[in-house]
């Protein structure tokens, strides 16, 4: 073949990659937002609508490309090849995950900072939910602080040496926090201590999602209904080992991390459920409307992945569970995704419980809701890396 006959095929592949990839890039629309919402775990980029103003200013034109770009039919094959050749060529962090140690980590900067102000801030957000907690027992009830470590804060220690896990900032985060709460009389449940008090039988935190697995949630719930029972008249009982009924899910369980790399990473990670032996009858309410009485979604098969929205079917701004046991105390649950797994086991020991969620739920203020329902036991669960946040879940009025 001459060598203007070769230009002349390559101008031709060309010319029909760009008119195609449009063509293909529109029927699989519907699948590469899926494939976007899934994997990546957003929302693809809306398409603009043009004005004068951000043609001239050319916004539009950024926002157009974004937009596009998210529906390009070779999108998620492209990005999960870039990927995967990064992890071939043993890249230390991809997509800033660290994913040559034991287990996926969060990728940190090297900067350092001055800790010193975070004692301040902890004294300043304590005293918001020490007057939150006087607000919850002028109405009879009883208020606790729940926080629990983020995957990444738990295994600093598998970081690789060379790596930065911020232990530097998150002792000095802690030391604040706690000692800010207890300074300031509201009960704080603090589970990182605790989880790390003990070799456990199984693992409390996966290889790969931010979350603890259902161990350390059912550590969690344990622990809590133990604070409850000690601090209160109430005898909260969360079903015991033996009385619940284990089952871990064969399917792969795709963690938040691994998603973020399309499940490229080789991970051992499988789910796990609990039922009380004994049935314990409900009735489940999602913002207002009455849904299946179930707290897991289910995989239709053992061949699909299972994510973290197996508990509650995932986020929910406001869920209730009543058990119609009157002579059991009332719950309200606010907090983000750390909640889902723990609404799971928490049902069990209370007559009603109710589950906020304030970065989707857009009702009543806390404090409304509070006086609107009058709970007998408010808890508030928040993960370390939100501690110092007073937006959504964090708010106290």
């Amino acid at each position: 073949m001459t060598p203007k006959k070769v230009q002349k095929a390559f101008l031709l592949v060309l010319l029909a990659f760009i008119l195609l990839t449009p063509v293909f890039s529109l029927l699989r629309m519907n699948r590469t937002t899926e494939e976007v919402q899934y994997y990546e775990q957003r929302n693809p980029a809306p398409l603009p609508v043009p004005a004068v103003s951000t043609l001239l200013n050319g916004s539009f034109f950024t926002d157009f490309e974004a937009a596009v770009t998210d529906r390009l039919a070779t999108r998620t094959a492209s990005i999960k090849s870039y990927f995967g050749l990064n992890m071939a060529l043993q890249r230390p962090a991809v997509d800033d995950t660290i994913v040559n140690a034991e287990v996926m980590l969060g990728k940190n900067s090297y900067n350092r900072w001055d800790n010193a102000n975070l004692y301040t801030q902890a004294e300043e957000i304590a005293a918001d939910y020490a007057e939150l907690k006087n607000y919850v027992e002028d109405r009879g009830g009883y208020f606790c602080y729940v926080g629990v470590p983020l995957q990444t804060f738990y295994y600093t220690d598998l970081y690789p040496s060379y790596m930065e896990n911020r232990e530097w900032h998150l002792s000095t985060l802690r030391d604040a926090f706690v000692s800010a709460m207890e300074g300031a009389g509201v009960p704080f449940l603090e589970m990182n201590e605790l989880f790390r008090s003990r070799q456990w039988e199984e693992k409390l935190y996966p290889e790969t999602d931010h979350h603890y697995t259902y161990y350390g949630a059912y550590v969690t719930a344990q622990a809590l209904a133990e604070r409850i029972t000690a601090d209160t008249a109430w005898n909260v009982h969360i079903p015991t080992r033996d009385e619940l009924h284990w089952q871990e899910l064969p399917n792969a369980f795709l963690g938040s991390s691994n998603r973020k790399l399309y499940g490229l990473w080789d991970s051992t990670d499988r789910a796990a459920i609990a039922e009380p032996k004994e049935e314990i009858p409900f009735r489940r309410f999602d913002n207002g409307e009455e849904v299946a009485a179930e707290v897991f979604d289910m995989p239709v098969t053992e061949t699909e992945d299972v994510t973290y929205s197996l508990y509650m079917g995932g986020d929910v701004a406001e869920t209730i569970i009543r058990t119609e046991r009157e002579e059991l105390p009332d719950i309200l649950v606010v907090g983000d995704s750390f909640t889902n797994s723990l609404e799971t086991l928490l049902y069990m020991g209370f007559d009603e419980m109710r589950s906020l969620d304030y970065r989707h739920y857009n009702g009543l203020s806390l404090r409304e809701y509070i006086a609107e329902y009058e709970p007998d036991i408010v808890i508030c669960v928040r993960d370390e890396s939100t501690y110092f946040s007073r937006d959504l879940n964090g708010r106290t009025d």
